[in-house]
């Protein structure tokens, strides 16, 4: 578990990140051309995610668990989130194959390298909370290392 201290520091972080999401969100609500709209609102999401990662790093200090009613719910939740990212993941790659402009594919395979990396993460955060037994803080720090930190 994390200090005093450092609990000070991730959520002071995490108030950062927070308030720069705000700001890049507003300049993307503002900006009307769309690839530098993008560009902000892909930096508000990570930013955003900081944010998440920091609150993460602060219920971890305080040694957060999942219950066995949370895991139940949450393996029910994941298998329909599992169902729509396959069918996402499917209709891009049916898309990919008839897209002839070589100026948008590159979007396109970004959007197929995310939908596999979500497929991926799902299935393993599904097989983790679908084990009966108690998930072990060292499972949780393994799925957490291998699969949060990934850009989204």
């Amino acid at each position: 578990m994390a200090g005093t201290r450092m609990i000070d520091l991730f959520e002071k972080q995490m108030m950062m990140e927070k308030e720069t999401a705000r700001s890049f969100r507003k300049t993307a609500a503002k900006t009307k051309n769309v690839i530098p709209r993008l560009l902000f609102r892909e930096i508000e999401f990570d930013t955003t995610k900081h944010a998440h990662m920091y609150a993460t790093l602060i219920q971890l200090s305080a040694g957060a668990a999942v219950s066995k009613v949370e895991r139940y719910d949450m393996r029910k939740a994941l298998e329909q989130h599992l169902a729509n990212e396959k069918r996402m993941l499917a209709e891009a790659r049916r898309i990919a194959r008839n897209l002839k402009d070589p100026q948008m594919k590159p979007l396109l395979r970004a959007i197929l390298s995310d939908e596999r990396r979500h497929h991926r993460a799902l299935s393993t955060l599904l097989e983790t909370v679908a084990v009966e037994e108690k998930i072990s803080e060292d499972d949780w720090w393994s799925f957490l290392n291998k699969w949060a930190v990934f850009s989204t």
